[in-house]
């Protein structure tokens, strides 16, 4: 387990000699040329901030700016895999500066041409903001990827959640040029090197509630809320992309995603299937391409409460919207404060997907459960994840509780082979309340073996579901015991 917490990376303030301050880089973690495994990781309320430089231009001969680079982590030239994360409450801030504010960029991660994972997880409430300008011929600082930032990378991540992250552009408070964009409320993903590869893979991933804001002043831009594209490879599978928002002044485009491109060939090419996106119904579609978009598909999603049309394609890009679904999600609990975006009996997801390739959800619940696989990142299931270990004469159950389950209780059924003992009580044992997790039995015979069985009951005593009986003997076994519908 990794624990990074109310830490601070500050870059050095600019002085006279000086035409910037120094960098802000990971503000809990930083990384370069370097190999990162992390399980367990906690990233919570660190910042990486710009070093001021209130009466300099704010930018050095090479062009840098005095930048805050990931609040929460930050990965140049590696390589990485990281599991499990809890990345919450970070700030990425971009430097003031009397000409040229420094940029924010990815609140809660940075990763600048590397390569890696990230498996399961959540990313939430992290800030990417740009840095205020105090010349009257100066500019704001930008603020992208509230969540992630991602530069000339080849990252895939499964099974994470990104929530409430915001990326904010900052003003020019002299009454300066331009104001800064904010783009990519919960990502973040471009291209910088003309011969680099820039590629993001999503699967089983909820981008909901994000927010990109740009600064107050003049001709400041704000695209993609959820994720901005730029110049990259962008695939999505099974992802749900949900009420995320675009605010502020000057040109805005995209509260789901922005497909960008800045010059002919290079746009964003996206590919987007079995996935969800719903409720941006802000005065502008869920999906923007502009004029130098890639060729992009959107194959079998299903489309919910944006504003028509979902995609503007306003250049007329080769891009293509083939298998439209339509319908509501019904979603368990969407937005604040449970921003619970499972499926519910009554989602027009459930057994929509085509093609799907994907074993499991983002909870780790199997696909498909029904006749086929759902769209979207969850798939609506009563099965219980569970595992069981025995050493000895004990006997270690544990599961997780599946979301739309309505239980009220557990009941565990065991059989035992001639000659073995009962457990501490005789089969069934029943009165486990519905917010345990695991369940111990002891008193096993050595050598014996054991068929147990995991319940499921309402408030009157049906039942629910159950785990298939597995046999164990006691000793060491470790087996998974799916809870399904009878």
């Amino acid at each position: 387990n990794i624990v990074l917490r109310n830490n601070v990376a500050r870059g050095g303030p600019g002085v006279a000699s000086s035409p910037r301050g120094g960098l802000g880089a990971g503000g809990g973690l930083y990384a370069i040329q370097s190999v990162v495994r992390g399980t367990n990781i906690i990233s919570s309320n660190n910042i990486a901030q710009g070093g001021d430089a209130p009466g300099a231009p704010g930018i050095s001969n090479d062009g840098q700016l005095a930048d805050g680079l990931g609040g929460g982590v930050s990965i140049i030239f590696g390589s990485f895999s990281l599991t499990n994360l809890q990345i919450t409450g970070n700030t990425a801030q971009g430097a003031n500066a009397g000409g040229k504010a420094g940029l924010g960029l990815g609140g809660a991660m940075f990763i600048e041409q590397s390569s890696g994972t990230i498996t399961n997880g959540s990313m939430s409430n992290n800030t990417a903001r740009g840095g205020t300008s105090s010349s009257a011929n100066g500019s704001g600082g930008s603020g992208l990827g509230g969540g992630i930032f991602a530069t000339d990378d080849d990252l895939t991540v499964e099974g994470v959640t990104f929530s409430q992250n915001a990326a904010f552009g900052n003003a020019a408070t002299g009454g300066g040029a331009t104001s800064g964009d904010g783009g990519g409320g919960a990502l973040y993903v471009t291209r910088a090197q003309k011969d680099a590869r820039s590629v993001f893979r999503g699967s089983n991933i909820i981008i909901a509630g994000n927010s990109a804001t740009t600064g107050p002043g003049a001709v400041p831009a704000g695209f993609g809320g959820g994720i901005f594209c730029n110049s990259s490879e962008l695939a999505l599978d099974h992802t749900t992309l949900a009420a995320n928002t675009i605010a502020g002044p000057g040109i805005r485009r995209g509260p789901a995603i922005a497909l960008i491109g800045v010059e002919p060939t290079t746009g964003c090419a996206a590919n987007v299937r079995n996935s969800i996106v719903a409720d941006h119904g802000q005065e502008y579609s869920a999906v923007y391409a502009n004029i130098y978009a890639g060729a992009s598909t959107f194959n079998n999603n299903l489309w919910s409460g944006n504003k028509a049309p979902n995609l503007e394609n306003e250049y007329n890009q080769p891009i293509t919207d083939q298998n439209v679904l339509g319908g509501s999600p019904a979603f368990a609990s969407p937005g604040a404060p449970s921003f619970d975006y499972h499926l519910t009996p009554a989602s027009a997801a459930i057994n929509k997907a085509q093609g799907s390739t994907l074993a499991a959800d983002f909870d780790g619940q199997r696909r498909p459960f029904g006749a086929s696989a759902d769209v979207g990142a969850d798939e609506y299931s009563t099965q219980i994840v569970a595992s069981a270990t025995t050493s000895g004469t004990t006997l270690m159950l544990t599961w997780r509780r599946p979301p739309v389950l309505p239980l009220t209780g557990y009941t565990v059924v065991y059989t035992k082979e001639a000659g073995a003992s009962d457990a501490q009580q005789p089969s069934p044992i029943a009165g486990i309340a519905a917010d345990a997790t695991s369940f111990t039995l002891s008193g096993l015979t050595p050598g014996k073996t054991y068929t147990v069985t995991l319940v499921a009951r309402d408030g009157g005593g049906a039942q629910l579901g159950a785990a298939d009986g597995i046999a164990l003997r006691a000793g060491g076994y470790q087996v998974l015991l799916p809870l399904v519908n009878r």
